[in-house]
């Protein structure tokens, strides 16, 4: 990955995170590392073109995704 980012664990139950990809002019890939996410710990999600998102919730725990363009690795 050209970005990598690390979302570490939420501090309140229903806090939201949206993370999108601007643009990418310059054909960059970011890759985000999600820590204590549903599915696995860390969930790692790929962004690589303009608008692709990731929307986040935290339940307390773990973060859930709500929505996604992104693609997992």
């Amino acid at each position: 990955a050209d970005f990598t980012l690390t979302l570490p664990a939420g501090y309140k139950m229903g806090q939201m995170q949206l993370i999108v990809m601007s643009s990418n002019g310059s054909s960059k890939t970011a890759t985000l590392s999600v820590t204590n996410h549903e599915t696995s710990d860390p969930e790692e999600l790929i962004h690589d073109a303009a608008d692709e998102y990731t929307l986040l919730v935290w339940t307390g725990t773990e973060w859930a995704t709500v929505s996604k363009t992104s693609t997992t690795s």
